[in-house]
């Protein structure tokens, strides 16, 4: 597809997202979904985003698939014997002088485990489990905060393509004013190659937020594992006022509770520990016991005799006790509980680093207030009248436009860096701090 066609079925693609209904919803999270219509898209809420990515993200379905190694594990620890019985079979004769008598043998062993080995095993295999679930837990929760932050950076998006359609409009409108003014001997033609530019350069930057916006739609898509057949999803809602983050010591009781890293470090401390006992006991002598029989002939024409003997087998562990296993599942445990304790150390600081950047987010999106965003159609149309009126020339028009133009986009960044915010200190925490729930235990109800 050639460059202009594309650009052409770019903007058409997101044009078509953005004309239709749009439903206000609290935090962009009420359940509810607006019919598809001919554009191919489908206006999807965050809820029913996160509903449907819970079984099918894609990070979320890998993470899934290594709960059968804790599986493995468990099936590997179930035996009670650490190994199979072994059967030895001996054949010969007995001779004395020419006369000659079959003898035969036959021994049964079985290897055992004195020292709680198995049960050790069990443990280590639930804790191994435990481990997977934990991952899992962190998997998923990383993909609902991806698509919550993607969600709202839409969400932006979607408003940024929405201004820049209105200044669209609104430089067609001067074009027109300005050829009439052109063609009245008003002003000069200079006015009007003028107001042509400037159409043009407000054509490339609807194309540049249009595929913004839609590439953000293709990343909730990817994010969430929408399957191919069905509409592309395209946010819900609106943008929700900021809030402000709660107290630090609030936000260190949630991480404590939620905090995906804590948990999977916690998990894979146990895990480690549990590998280590299972390792120190495996340096234990494992004795087996068994039976033999013999079939004992007798040579000199008398009858054969067959003995029953009872066998304990015990190797002395002088020189191998499973130090090289032993030594490893214990660095392997170091190693675990010092990175839990270095997430531990740095948490505090995190938290109120990240905590300290919404809370200035959401300074900075208030400071605008709520007039500022709705007002810019306004503006411009004050703009327009004075240059159809003959107030003001294109350079001075263009000097306003620009300067409320810079406050509109300065006022999408702060939302757009308010929601990043967010989503990072969601990251952080594990769990949503703003919740109905969360409210309500902050407030002591």
């Amino acid at each position: 597809m050639c460059e202009p066609h594309q650009q052409l079925w770019v903007t058409a693609m997101v044009v078509s997202l953005l004309c239709g209904p749009t439903t206000s919803i609290a935090r962009g999270q009420q359940d509810g979904t607006e019919p598809r219509d001919s554009s191919g898209v489908q206006r999807v809420s965050l809820a029913q985003l996160l509903e449907y990515a819970t079984d099918n993200a894609p990070q979320a379905t890998v993470a899934r698939s290594r709960l059968a190694i804790g599986t493995a594990a468990e099936e590997a620890a179930s035996p009670r014997f650490p190994a199979n019985p072994t059967l030895r079979l001996n054949a010969g004769s007995r001779s004395l002088g020419r006369a000659s008598d079959l003898e035969l043998q036959a021994t049964m062993l079985q290897p055992l485990e004195v020292a709680g080995e198995r049960r050790l095993r069990i443990k280590l295999a639930k804790a191994t489990q435990d481990l997977a679930n934990a991952e899992l837990d962190a998997a998923q929760w990383t993909v609902h905060q991806a698509i919550h932050a993607t969600f709202h950076a839409s969400l932006v998006a979607r408003e940024r393509a929405t201004l820049a359609q209105e200044l669209l409009d609104f430089q067609n409108q001067l074009l027109r004013i300005a050829r009439g003014r052109v063609n009245a001997g008003d002003v000069s033609p200079l006015t009007e190659r003028l107001a042509e530019a400037e159409v043009a350069q407000a054509q490339q930057g609807k194309i540049a937020a249009d595929q913004r916006y839609l590439a953000l739609c293709l990343s909730l898509a990817e994010l969430a594992g929408w399957p191919d057949h069905r509409p592309l999803p395209e946010p819900a809602g609106t943008l929700q006022n900021p809030w402000h983050p709660p107290s630090i010591e609030r936000l260190l009781t949630l991480a404590s509770q939620y905090h995906p890293a804590l948990a999977v470090r916690g998990a894979a401390v146990e895990a480690a520990r549990a590998r280590s006992r299972t390792e120190n006991r495996d340096g234990w002598p494992h004795p087996s016991v068994g039976v033999a029989t013999a079939r004992e002939g007798a040579p000199g024409g008398g009858p054969h005799e067959w003995t029953l003997t009872g066998i304990l087998v015990a190797p002395f562990p002088f020189w191998q006790r499973n130090q090289a296993a032993r030594a490893t599942a214990n660095a392997q445990l170091e190693m675990a509980e010092a990175t839990k304790s270095a997430v531990r150390r740095v948490l505090r600081y995190r938290l109120r680093n990240l905590a300290s950047a919404v809370e200035a987010a959401a300074a900075r999106t208030e400071s605008y207030g709520a007039e500022v965003l709705p007002r810019f159609e306004e503006h411009l149309l004050l703009l327009r009248r004075s240059f159809e009126l003959g107030e003001i020339d294109l350079l001075q028009l263009s000097v306003g436009r620009d300067r409320f133009l810079r406050i509109q986009l300065d006022a999408l960044a702060a939302k757009e860096d308010y929601f990043t915010a967010v989503a990072a200190l969601e990251a952080e925490l594990g769990t949503d701090p703003w919740s109905s729930t969360e409210q309500e235990k902050e407030n002591g109800r």
